[in-house]
């Protein structure tokens, strides 16, 4: 069960992380992002225990590790695919693999 709250919260920080404006709405209100992300009761008494500013913490420190990986190095895969009629050319595909 522990390990199941462990994965909610990692997984939680995360989402924050990388949504900007769920991480200011998270700075303004935590209780009302909390309801929305549908935690369990359990994950947010560890986030409430833990304190708003060690939340902050938690996912800047989250956004650092995501940055810094390994696979945030590398060049994308993914490219615009221009020659699709439409809006803007939008249609994304994938290159094929070198």
């Amino acid at each position: 069960m522990a390990q199941d709250v462990d994965i909610e919260l990692d997984d939680f920080l995360r989402w924050l992380a990388t949504m900007p404006h769920h991480f200011a709405d998270f700075k303004k209100d935590p209780q009302v992002v909390m309801r929305r992300a549908k935690l369990s009761e359990m994950a947010q008494n560890v986030l409430r225990g833990t304190g708003k500013d060690g939340v902050i913490q938690q996912v800047l420190d989250k956004k650092e590790q995501i940055l810094n990986a390994p696979e945030s190095k590398r060049e994308s895969t993914f490219n615009r695919d221009r020659s699709v009629p439409g809006f803007g050319g939008t249609v994304i595909k994938k290159e094929p693999a070198e």
